[in-house]
């Protein structure tokens, strides 16, 4: 039973040893290394120009700021409004400080004179921890802020 025991003990070392050697270099040092491409703020039309479309697709403008702020998920009514969830409470600092703060909405806009891009903006609903989905159903709009869903 002792001699067993003691196997037992040897091979937990060796392999806790082996583990050891084999995990290879500390994830802080492989970061550390990694460098970083700028990422700079872009307006709409320079950032339109960076995207890579299949032939034959072409890209257009909707809406931007001011119209709406940090955009996490859209869809439309039969009426050719646009309904957005702002997220505007996600990751405020490094830490994620303050992102339980009731700052997320829900936002209309909509296209006035017709031209395909969206003239006005009003809140739909306010108050939102992190809303993050959205559905627009003939029987009203769905809201996804977990863990509620909210009509």
């Amino acid at each position: 039973m002792k001699r067993a025991a003691v196997i037992v003990a040897l091979l937990l070392a060796l392999g806790a040893l082996a583990f050891l050697w084999w995990r290879g270099p500390d994830p802080a040092e492989i970061l550390a290394s990694l460098e970083v491409p700028p990422s700079p703020v872009l307006s709409p039309t320079e950032e339109q120009a960076t995207f890579r479309l299949a032939e034959g697709f072409r890209i257009e403008l909707v809406a931007s700021e001011p119209l709406v702020v940090d955009p996490v998920a859209m869809d439309w009514d039969d009426e050719g409004r646009l309904y957005v969830v702002e997220m505007r409470g996600f990751m405020p600092d490094i830490d994620g400080t303050g992102e339980d703060r009731p700052v997320g909405r829900i936002v209309v806009l909509e296209d006035v004179d017709g031209d395909g891009r969206m003239d006005t903006s009003h809140v739909f609903l306010d108050g939102l921890v992190l809303p993050r989905a959205i559905a627009v159903l003939p029987e009203g709009v769905l809201v996804g802020a977990p863990p509620f869903l909210c009509r």
